[in-house]
């Protein structure tokens, strides 16, 4: 829970608020916290980040981590195409593999490889 929300959170957030930039010419401002977000993003977008909002369970937890990783990737493919910035599709996919991975692991497992 502590890599979701202090690792992932903030960089989904950050994407959030360029996406939200570029789409109003960086003209308008999401909120501390980024609580205006809800006013700015299409209503399918907003209703998958709500989905990065796990209940308390382990399982639960992981949903979140993948809707994550898709909301991520989604907005980040869209906005570097409108950006002309370049997007790493190995290095995605790497890191979906990582988590898949991790997620696999006995609850014994005393190393990652």
């Amino acid at each position: 829970m502590d890599v979701l929300n202090y690792v992932l959170r903030p960089q989904l957030l950050r994407l959030l608020r360029w996406e939200i930039g570029y789409e109003h010419d960086f003209s308008v401002s999401t909120g501390k916290s980024g609580k205006y977000i809800e006013k700015y993003l299409p209503k399918e977008k907003y209703a998958q980040f709500l989905k990065t909002y796990p209940v308390g369970n382990v399982e639960a937890i992981w949903d979140a981590v993948f809707e994550m990783c898709d909301l991520f990737q989604s907005i980040a493919v869209e906005l570097s195409g409108n950006m002309s910035f370049s997007y790493d599709y190995v290095k995605a996919k790497n890191c979906r593999g990582f988590l898949e991975h991790v997620k696999q692991l006995p609850a014994d497992a005393e190393g990652v490889y």
